[in-house]
């Protein structure tokens, strides 16, 4: 059942304005009319409007000419259409019939657990729309919707799936209200955990309390917590996590809770992608192939329960350093447009600059303004870019941008690589190897080592010197 403040077509804002459609088309492009698209960048795409926003464009334009003239013309409809309606009352049942058969509604079935969300998938679908969302705005329409606990759940976790720091905001609002209402208690009870998780996941709130609230919150599912898979991937994450950022050793922790998880729902997306987190990890550290191996096994696994998960950017990811350059592309082509985080553009810009397609790798980077962070990082491989084309003037230029940015420090991660490959691409190997090891000499680096070498060797700017016995010591001897 559709929702009834949605219009879903220019046929539908036709109607609801009761004018032809490119009577709308030019309201839209001359006058502002309120209409949203699946995809902004696409003049083709769907498009769709909320009736409140009309009525309220509506309201603003009462002084316009041709507004007041359809407004008018609506009314004398609606005397003509009365008048009808005098005329064919024959009967009490004729009436009845009239006046309500577009508001009888069937209630006998519940809609299935994917239709509530479905509505707002089509809303938010956009990149765009989705990153700039009006938390206020969601939970109003959702409090006029007056849905029952089971329908906040599933549009909570629609909000959880998103990934951003807004939605998961309007993902614990709501799993909130389902525990208030006494319903759903262990499902909500894991969902909420799985937000506290997420604060940690993308730096938002950085602090081991968020992860204790997650632990905290699967102890209060009881004892049937074992019967649901997000018991084990809540753990598991929370213990990854741990290892990660707090230098906690809880890896063997995280990897029980996998091998139990996985044994007991071998199909579950998230445990699947979990279990491959925890071998690409074990990778970065060891450089054991197996593990490289098996992070992919899972990742692709993961990948074909969900596959429009934004947890396919690591899958993506695992492809790129395998040079499997087309099957990463893919990946990330297929959920870019309903990437509120970005992260899925951001990887095809790197799949390309690794795969030697320079100009559309700076097409990409070119793109990113916000958020602060993916334009810093996008600034080092467009700083890439131009070393592999021997531009220094234009490296120098992009550090100096880099440095003003990051004056507060930038996001951990590969940058002291970045420079070195920028610098080494020069044939400046004074500065290149001074940022070489600096990365490798970086305690945050030792779980990694073994990744950034699959980099490396991907990296076209390291390639007159990657069989230096200095470079073999640097990367090899950390």
């Amino acid at each position: 059942m559709k929702n009834k403040e949605i219009l879903y077509s220019w046929k539908a804002i036709a109607a609801y304005l009761e004018r032809d459609i490119k009577t709308c088309y030019r309201w839209e492009k001359e006058l502002g009319l309120p209409v949203h698209r699946i995809d902004d960048q696409s003049s083709r795409s769907k498009v769709f409007a909320y009736t409140s926003e009309i009525d309220l464009w509506l309201r603003e334009k009462a002084g316009h000419k041709e507004i007041v003239g359809k407004r008018e013309g609506t009314k004398k409809r609606k005397i003509l259409r009365l008048t009808a309606a005098c005329i064919l009352a024959v009967s009490m049942l004729v009436i009845l019939y009239f006046g309500f058969r577009d508001r009888t509604v069937s209630f006998s079935e519940k809609p299935s657990v994917t239709q509530s969300a479905f509505e707002e998938i089509e809303a938010f679908s956009s990149s765009s729309s989705v990153s700039s969302v009006d938390k206020t705005s969601i939970l109003k329409r959702i409090d006029e919707g007056n849905l029952e606990p089971w329908q906040l759940y599933h549009q909570a976790k629609y909000y959880l799936d998103k990934n951003t720091r807004e939605t998961n905001e309007v993902a614990i609002i709501l799993f909130l209200r389902v525990i208030n209402a006494g319903e759903f208690l262990s499902l909500a009870y894991l969902g909420l955990a799985q937000c506290y998780i997420n604060n940690v996941v993308f730096a938002w709130k950085q602090d081991e309390e968020w992860l204790d609230k997650a632990e905290n919150l699967v102890t209060k599912v009881g004892k049937n917590s074992h019967t649901y898979p997000e018991y084990f991937a809540v753990l598991a994450k929370v213990n990854l996590l741990r290892n990660v950022y707090f230098d906690k050793n809880t890896l063997s922790l995280s990897k029980n809770l996998i091998e139990e998880g996985i044994n007991r729902f071998p199909d579950h997306p998230q445990l699947n992608a979990i279990a491959g987190d925890f071998h690409y990890l074990k990778f970065g550290e060891d450089g054991n192939g197996l593990d490289f191996d098996f992070a992919l096994k899972y990742k692709e696994k993961a990948f074909w329960l969900n596959p429009y998960s934004l947890n396919n950017v690591e899958y993506a990811e695992l492809l790129m350093l395998e040079k499997n350059f087309q099957s990463a592309a893919q990946v990330c082509e297929q959920i870019r447009n309903i990437d509120p985080t970005l992260m899925a553009k951001f990887r095809l810009g790197e799949i390309y600059y690794y795969s030697g397609a320079l100009n559309r790798s700076e097409e990409i980077f070119d793109q990113f303004a916000t958020p602060l962070s993916l334009k810093i990082a996008s600034l080092y491989y467009k700083g890439m870019i131009a070393s592999q084309r021997n531009q220094r003037e234009a490296v120098e230029l992009i550090n100096r941008e880099i440095n003003l940015l990051s004056l507060k420090g930038t996001p951990p991660g590969f940058e002291h690589l970045r420079i070195a490959s920028m610098y080494f691409g020069l044939g400046d190997g004074e500065i290149g190897y001074k940022y070489l090891n600096s990365f490798m000499a970086n305690p945050e680096s030792a779980e990694r080592r073994f990744i950034a070498r699959r980099y490396i060797d991907l990296d076209r700017n390291f390639a007159g010197y990657r069989n230096q016995e200095k470079f073999q010591k640097i990367i090899h001897l950390r």
